[in-house]
């Protein structure tokens, strides 16, 4: 995501989604009419977290992290990041509950978009300028140490530019350009070996033998790029079934699991130690494109479809492009071993022919028992 200033929501407020207010209601009115026990239930019901309810979508329970940041990522494991001015990061221990700053010795910000894979293993890809030299390196989020990645390959042949993509446990992948068009770029992290090969079928980047991503169809199919959607040879994949949109997690030697079937098409989609996530949306009836956003949810399955967990995404007012405000759920979600994660757009502003994002707030909420990892 590119850096820049904003505006954030202050702190402490909580949202009430529309049916938790419903519930509240025909309860208030009926607990004086029914029998103690009955009434003792359904107090007891009420009062159960938003994911005992089955389906529901509550907005409360987020809790501010950041009210204005810069860029923010998630490694999907037990680090999040993000940044409250170019040379400090904050570095968001999800398993410990812990944060420490990181000030950098140079300005920095993320290397590459949503579609991307970051952060892995706590370390974050970023591009830093320093003395006019613009560099890609990793960020070590335990330690704070900046680690600067090759721009190029000497040995066995030359070849300068490398453009590296996606970050994994054991590997960071690339493109560089090679004689007869672009080629694959891959960094092995203990070693600092270089590897070159052809760009198609991606490779899996946390294994030491580098494998292909998908080594059978149906998950090669689905599969364009090491993103987040895949960990340990199983994809997250979604197919439109009769207008319709099925998640289903696919390995190559069993039958796909299917986790969901949603009416939106998912976003943010995130699989990882055994948790898939993903983001729906409910468009609305209204001119305006923020409104489009306005409720969404998130979703959090485990592998096995069994044990599940779903919240409404607060809305605030985001300013756009064209300077609209409008309330919208812009924005990328993700999850960890422990904790949910929901890095809310604020503001955009024109960059070049492009909308860049400006300004965002990073929410979190503990994940429930049966998901944790």
């Amino acid at each position: 995501m590119p850096a820049g200033y904003g505006e954030a929501a202050p702190n402490g407020d909580r949202d009430i989604a529309p049916s938790e207010m419903l519930i509240l209601r025909r309860h208030a009115v009926l607990l004086p009419h029914v029998r103690p026990v009955v009434a003792a239930a359904l107090v007891a019901l009420l009062a159960a977290p938003a994911a005992a309810w089955p389906g529901s979508a509550q907005a409360a329970g987020w809790r501010l992290e950041e009210p204005a940041a810069r860029w923010a990522v998630s490694d999907g494991e037990r680090w999040a990041a993000w940044a409250v001015s170019s040379e400090v990061v904050v570095a968001f221990d999800t398993l410990a509950d812990k944060r420490r700053e990181i000030e950098l010795d140079r300005p920095c910000a993320p290397d590459g978009g949503a579609d991307r894979r970051l952060a892995a293993a706590g370390r974050v890809l970023l591009r830093c300028e320093r003395d006019g030299v613009t560099r890609q390196v990793l960020l070590n989020l335990r330690t704070g140490a900046l680690r600067t990645l090759p721009d190029r390959m000497r040995e066995p042949f030359d070849l300068p530019g490398i453009r590296w993509t996606d970050v994994g446990r054991r590997w960071v992948s690339g493109e560089v350009d090679c004689p007869n068009g672009p080629c694959g770029m891959w960094l092995e992290l203990s070693s600092g070996r270089l590897v070159t090969g052809i760009l198609q079928p991606p490779r899996d980047l946390d294994e030491p033998n580098l494998p292909r991503l998908g080594a059978c169809r149906r998950v090669a199919a689905g599969t364009p790029a090491p993103g987040i959607a895949f960990f340990r040879g199983a994809l997250l994949s979604v197919r439109s079934v009769g207008g319709r949109f099925r998640l289903e997690r696919r390995t190559c030697r069993k039958d796909p699991v299917p986790l969901a079937v949603e009416s939106g098409r998912p976003r943010s989609r995130q699989l990882s130690f055994g948790l898939a996530s993903w983001t729906t949306t409910v468009p609305e009836a209204r001119a305006d494109a923020a409104a489009t956003h306005r409720s969404a949810q998130m979703t959090v399955v485990d592998e096995d479809g069994r044990a599940r967990a779903r919240w409404r995404l607060p809305a605030r007012t985001v300013v756009d492009c064209d300077d609209r405000p409008a309330p919208a759920a812009w924005g990328v979600t993700a999850h960890t071993r422990r904790r949910a994660l929901f890095f809310q757009t604020m503001r955009q502003a024109r960059d070049g022919e492009g909308c860049a994002i400006r300004s965002l707030r990073v929410l979190s909420r503990p994940l429930p028992r049966a998901l944790r990892r």
